[in-house]
């Protein structure tokens, strides 16, 4: 088992990414480690961890580190970094951090996935002064691709990620939020080498649909979200069994009243769960028939 966390540091906005695992099913766990090997009390957050299934390990975060060097210069630093740290012995050592990209913004999470071309990182990137559109790389071969021209110019940060997932072939299926000049909403995309499909809007505006995840298993892909119809909030699900040729009815698997959480799906070897955190109910695992 691995686990990553953001430890908070006193200062404001700062933390280190800190890494553990287990080796007997989570009896134990190891002494943690501090990834970001910078040592400065700088912003070090919003990590994603990937495995191969085998003992190499993917980790990348949003680092401040580059914003806080052009700060002690007088320099001007838009958003901030994005940062990679990798294993080849299963979590037991670290290599030296190096730098995916420049100028991400500073406080949409990040995801990664492993396909057959290596790992794959996906983050909201600035393009430009204030652009803040999706952008994806390989982190073996480092190339780095927008993912859409939604051209979402503002000068904040949306608080709104996206996710990537592959499911064992050479396909990648990306969802993202945008509130840009060419579309707004909810949307979901697949990549296949240097092909990507039109961009599927999905989830409905009206109730606040948000903060997706999608999970992928052969030609299996599970998407999630959460809406808000006014009165309660629901966990949202979308399903492929063809690889996202097409897609079933979206379905609301459950409800809450009260404060809720974002909804995460899980696919592996053709079984389906989605885990949903709310106030009243508590964790929730819900098999996906």
């Amino acid at each position: 088992l691995h686990l990553t966390w953001t430890l908070l540091l006193p200062k404001l906005y700062t933390g280190d990414v800190r890494y553990a695992r287990s080796i007997d099913g989570g009896k134990t766990f190891s002494v943690p480690v501090t990834i970001n090997d910078d040592k400065r009390v700088a912003s070090h957050s919003f990590e994603s961890l990937v495995s191969d299934d085998g003992d190499r390990l993917a980790i990348v975060w949003l680092d401040g580190r580059d914003r806080e060097s052009a700060k002690a210069k007088g320099e001007t630093y838009t958003g901030t970094s994005v940062y990679v740290s990798r294993s080849d012995d299963d979590g037991a050592s670290f290599h030296a951090n190096y730098k995916l990209a420049e100028h991400s913004c500073e406080c949409c999470r990040t995801a990664l996935t492993w396909a057959t071309e290596g790992p794959v990182a996906l983050w909201r990137n600035v393009y430009g002064s204030n652009t803040r559109d999706f952008a994806f790389a390989n982190l073996d071969s480092g190339s780095v691709r927008r993912l859409a021209d939604d051209e979402w110019s503002i000068d904040a940060c949306p608080h709104h990620g996206g996710g990537i997932a592959s499911g064992g072939d050479d396909s990648l299926h990306a969802i993202w939020y945008t509130h840009g000049k060419n579309r707004q909403g909810l949307f979901y995309r697949q990549v296949k080498g240097d092909r990507m499909s039109e961009p599927m809007a999905f989830g409905n505006p009206q109730a606040q649909a948000g903060h997706a995840a999608v999970a992928a298993d052969g030609r299996t892909v599970l998407i999630t979200w959460r809406e808000f119809d006014g009165q309660a909030y629901g966990a949202m699900t979308l399903l492929s069994k063809d690889g996202g040729a097409s897609w079933d009815d979206p379905r609301r698997v459950a409800t809450s009243d009260n404060a809720a959480d974002y909804p995460i799906p899980l696919v592996r070897d053709g079984r389906m769960q989605v885990v949903w955190n709310t106030l009243r109910e508590g964790v929730r695992i819900m098999e996906i028939e």
